[in-house]
């Protein structure tokens, strides 16, 4: 439970003699203790669906009114949860990148080696998911959503995906994220021998 005391969303939780929250909101190189301990493979399971945008251009929709209250924590939330996710990875990539480049001696000498990695992404936002299981919160707490902006699609909603634990949104994000590894089975199976 102290893994999902989110800060300001959930309540930290007491082991033994200290309180603790959700560890990733310090975070900011989360594949960094695999690493220190010696990890030759990373198995990551992303929760943002922007990696799989690739090089395809954004189309940016002109906004007509100012970000939301849920906006703009949704984005603080991400910063803290989300990105600095992606940016292991991607520095992970450079890193594996340039040892590749270098001579086995000179690997040793820098106490170096690339560190194989495979990532499955989500297919699908999980707030464009979020959204279709709002209704299956408690009256109080939809309310609360709507008020700051929470059950809008366009933005705002990312909140709403960090609070819902009901068993209808999990399962959907179960089935989804079963299928995203389905699509990249031969990938696993290879990384995993």
């Amino acid at each position: 439970m102290a893994s999902s005391a989110l800060p300001a969303l959930f309540p930290a939780v007491k082991i033994h003699r200290e309180y603790f929250g959700d560890g990733a909101m310090r975070q900011t190189s989360p594949m960094s203790a695999a690493l220190h301990l010696g990890a030759e493979k990373l198995l990551v399971v992303g929760v943002s669906g922007r990696r799989n945008l690739g090089s395809l251009t954004v189309q940016r929709a002109n906004t007509v009114y100012s970000p939301s209250i849920a906006q703009i924590f949704a984005q603080l939330l991400n910063s803290a949860f989300v990105d600095s996710m992606e940016e292991d990875i991607d520095m992970m990539q450079r890193f594996n990148s340039f040892t590749e480049d270098m001579s086995e001696t000179k690997r040793q000498q820098l106490h170096v080696r690339p560190v194989e990695v495979l990532v499955i992404s989500p297919s699908v936002h999980f707030d464009e998911v979020a959204v279709n299981h709002v209704s299956s919160l408690p009256k109080s707490m939809r309310l609360f959503l709507k008020t700051i902006g929470a059950t809008r699609p366009s933005g705002g909603a990312s909140v709403a995906s960090y609070l819902l634990f009901e068993a209808s949104y999990c399962q959907d994000l179960m089935r989804h994220g079963y299928e995203d590894c389905l699509a990249q089975e031969d990938k696993v199976r290879n990384f995993l021998r």
